[in-house]
């Protein structure tokens, strides 16, 4: 039950619906056993059952993940077997991406957490945020922004490995640091493999299969399927908004700078850091460092007692990173095309 919570929370950050109430814990504190920041075991089926069934089912068991899927299969279409032949050519960007995943993104959160010392239990959302691996939207801006695609596949599969490994490192050593928690969390590899198979390995060959037997027709189409995918995000940030409003009015501008922060952040440092590779990877590169697993975080979060105020997070994060990065992909789209011709 678990594993299918976390898959569905993957592209909706909050399936919690309009009835669920998020009450944030105090401010100064954190305290895993208070009830405002509980998210135990046999919590899922009870929040279902507040929440309604009927369309919340629908939309977050079949709806969201359909639309993720076809989005996937829209990055698989850009793709060919030529395309990963290069990445293999310039492996400095992938060997430096894999350790950018596990640094950039916590950094930018510890760059937030001290400049603008938000209430304990955000800081704390904000660093679960962090510590996870990429997520698979960041296939889909870097397609927008016309990056280096396969960099990106690659780059968010192996990030997605590594994390059974490197994010109990990571929480154990910001947690403790930043928060005083040493309790040890884990990262199932069952769920990792899961998500790998179903929203990036399996629609992202699938798309490829597909453009490789019908090029011509897929050629022609570009500028149709490019506009069904715009379509298919914004029908999903639609849904998330739909879902969450009243969490929204409450908690939007708390969580919305925070998400901004972290997001700008990660590119920032990303861009940075990926002067160090061939121009043609540095976008791929920065975006997949602003993009996290958002299930990933759940995961920890309910770990740690702090599902709720995660979840709220996490909302926010999405409806703000989502808009944030397709504005930025095509900004840089002029000088990725300068890049590919050099």
């Amino acid at each position: 039950m678990r594993a299918r919570l976390l898959i569905r929370l993957h592209y909706t950050p909050v399936f919690w619906g309009s009835k669920c109430a998020v009450a944030p814990l105090p401010q100064g504190t954190y305290d895993p056993t208070a009830s405002g920041g509980v998210c135990h075991g046999q919590e899922t089926a009870a929040i279902r059952q507040a929440c309604g069934q009927g369309m919340i089912a629908l939309l977050t068991d079949v709806i969201l993940p359909a639309l993720v899927f076809a989005l996937m299969v829209i990055v698989g279409l850009e793709l060919k077997r030529g395309d990963f032949a290069t990445v293999a050519r310039r492996p400095q960007s992938f060997l430096l991406g894999c350790l950018g995943q596990a640094l950039v993104a916590p950094a930018a959160a510890l760059l937030t957490i001290t400049v603008l010392s938000p209430a304990p239990e955000l800081a704390l959302a904000l660093a679960l945020l962090s510590i996870c691996p990429s997520g698979a939207l960041s296939n889909l801006y870097t397609l927008i922004a016309r990056g280096n695609v396969a960099l990106s596949v690659c780059l968010t599969t192996a990030s997605s490995a590594l994390s059974i490994l490197i994010t109990p490192v990571l929480a154990l050593a910001l947690l403790a640091e930043t928060f005083g928690i040493a309790d040890a969390l884990s990262v199932p590899p069952g769920m990792i493999l899961v998500q790998l198979g179903l929203f990036v390995l399996i629609p992202v060959l699938l798309g490829m299969a597909i453009g490789h037997r019908f090029r011509a027709i897929v050629d022609s189409g570009r500028k149709v399927y490019m506009a069904a995918a715009m379509v298919l995000l914004a029908t999903t940030l639609a849904i998330a908004v739909a879902e969450s409003w009243p969490v929204l009015i409450d908690m939007f501008l708390r969580v919305g700078l925070l998400a901004l922060a972290l997001t700008v952040g990660a590119l920032a440092i990303g861009r940075l850091v990926a002067s160090l590779i061939h121009p043609a990877d540095r976008s791929a590169w920065a975006i997949e460092c602003a993009v996290r697993n958002i299930p990933v975080a759940l995961l920890l979060a309910n770990e740690l007692g702090a599902g709720t105020i995660v979840v709220a997070f996490a909302t926010g994060y999405f409806l703000v990173h989502a808009p944030l990065l397709v504005a930025f992909s095509f900004l840089v789209r002029p000088r990725l095309a300068e890049a590919a011709e050099t």
